[in-house]
C-alpha cells in the first residue's frame, strides 16, 4: 500500500512552501533596506521599488538608479521572480495532490459501497430524490458529469462518480454490479433505455426506476427492463 501523504509542515512540499514565502518576505525586506543604503532612498520608496521590480509590475523607477543600484535590481527581480514561480508552482503541486488524495478517498468510499442505489443526474429531480434517500439513510451514489453539479455534491459530502452513465466504465465505479437498485432521471428518454439495458446486463437482478418526458416511450423503458 502506498503511504499517505503527510499532513503539516511534516509534508516536504507544504515546508518547501513555507520556507519559499518567508524568504519572499525576507527578499522584500533586504531590497527595502539596499535601496535605503545603495541609493539613499526612503523607506517608502525602497519597499516601492522592491515590490514593483519583484512583482514584475514594469512601473518606472522611483529615482533615477546608479550603476550599483541597477545592478542590485537586477540581482533582486532574478531572486523575486525565481521565487515567486516557485511558490506558484508547489501550491499548484499542493492542490493536485489534495485533489488526488481527496479523489482517492471518494473511491474507496464507493468500492465499500453495497445493497446500495445508483443515482444518475443530479437535475432537479435527482437532487429530491437525493435528498429522500439520505433521509431515510439509504446509501446511494450520484453519477454526473456537469462541473457546477459535482461542486455541490463535493460541498454536500455526497459520493459521486463524475462521468456519462452511458459508459460501462462509469457504471462499473459506481458499482452497479452491487447495487441493489438503479434510478435514471437523465433528460433524454434515448439515453435512460441505453443505460437500462446496460445495467440489466451488468447486474440481471437489478432494481431499475427511470423517468420518461414522453409516454409513449414508457413501453420501451419497460422493455428494456
Amino acid at each position: 500500500m502506498a503511504p499517505r501523504p503527510k499532513a503539516g509542515f511534516h509534508n516536504p512540499a507544504r515546508r518547501e512552501l513555507f520556507i519559499a514565502n518567508i524568504f519572499l518576505l525576507a527578499l522584500l525586506g533586504i531590497g527595502t533596506v539596499g535601496y535605503m543604503i545603495i541609493e539613499k532612498w526612503s523607506f517608502p520608496d525602497g519597499l516601492y521599488m522592491t515590490f514593483i521590480t519583484m512583482t514584475t509590475i514594469g512601473f518606472g523607477e522611483v529615482h533615477e538608479l546608479s550603476s550599483a543600484g541597477r545592478l542590485f535590481t537586477v540581482i533582486m527581480g532574478l531572486a523575486g521572480i525565481g521565487t515567486v514561480a516557485f511558490i506558484a508552482t508547489r501550491s499548484a503541486q499542493i492542490l493536485l495532490a489534495a485533489q488526488r488524495l481527496r479523489h482517492r478517498h471518494l473511491m474507496k468510499t464507493i468500492k465499500k459501497l453495497s445493497d446500495h442505489y445508483v443515482l444518475c443526474g443530479y437535475g432537479r429531480i435527482g437532487k429530491r430524490i437525493a435528498e429522500d434517500l439520505s433521509r431515510s439513510g439509504v446509501p446511494f451514489v450520484i453519477i454526473e458529469n456537469d462541473e457546477i453539479k459535482l461542486e455541490e455534491l463535493q460541498k454536500a459530502s455526497i459520493p459521486y462518480v463524475s462521468g456519462d452513465a452511458e459508459e460501462e466504465e462509469t457504471l462499473e465505479s459506481a458499482g452497479i454490479e452491487r447495487a441493489r437498485g438503479l434510478i435514471l432521471t437523465l433528460p433524454e428518454d434515448s439515453v435512460n433505455v441505453f443505460v437500462t439495458l446496460m445495467s440489466r446486463e451488468i447486474n440481471p437482478d437489478l432494481f431499475i426506476l427511470a423517468r420518461t418526458n414522453k409516454h409513449a416511450n414508457r413501453r420501451k423503458l419497460i422493455t428494456a427492463g
